[in-house]
């Protein structure tokens, strides 16, 4: 099975996501499954830190885009850091192959949005494995207002993932409920 996994940070970096991401790929590279990692080429937290675009490591091959660094002093610094990075992951995607499975993570916020973009496009299943629901906590942090046109639009970029989605992977309960709210009603408010 061919398998591409979406997150913007890999090994070696150490964020929780990046963790999680590398875990998953050595284990199903451990059971004969080609992987592809596609991550962002900045190490997290450490500027200035810069990894190769392409790597082999331990079977996966990885994948990485070169994005904007302007630091996280402020909320637009950091959304040209991730329009960025989600920006060369689209172009990147558009040469890659079809893969039997995706798995979109939350680093960075949507990027859950290629993933049902490529799937719907090249085939294959879309996993979405959920570990921050946004554009819910940038409304929770009041960096978005909850009906402004900004949240109310990336919450239906949001919302149409989801429903891509053929399988779902949450943290808990409370984030299944939360999910599931937005599954059924299908609008932005979620």
């Amino acid at each position: 099975m061919t398998v591409l996994l979406l997150n913007q940070t890999f090994y070696p970096d150490l964020q929780a996501t990046a963790q999680h991401a590398t875990d998953l790929a050595r284990a199903l590279a451990r059971r004969g499954h080609q992987v592809t990692v596609l991550a962002g080429r900045r190490a997290y937290g450490r500027p200035g830190v810069v990894y190769p675009a392409r790597e082999s490591w331990e079977g996966i091959r990885i994948r990485r885009v070169g994005a904007v660094d302007f630091g996280k002093q402020s909320r637009w610094r950091r959304a040209l850091n991730f329009a960025s990075f989600l920006g060369g992951a689209a172009r990147l995607l558009v040469r890659l192959p079809r893969h039997d499975v995706v798995v979109a993570m939350t680093s960075p916020p949507l990027i859950s949005v290629l993933g049902a973009l490529f799937t719907r496009f090249k085939g294959g299943t879309l996993r979405l494995w959920i570990m921050d629901l946004n554009p819910d906590e940038a409304v929770a942090a009041e960096w978005l207002k909850p009906r402004s046109l900004t949240s109310l639009g990336l919450q239906a970029l949001m919302n149409w993932s989801l429903r891509r989605a053929d399988t779902i992977i949450v943290l808990d309960r409370f984030m299944k409920e939360r999910v599931e709210g937005k599954l059924h009603r299908g609008d932005a408010e979620g």
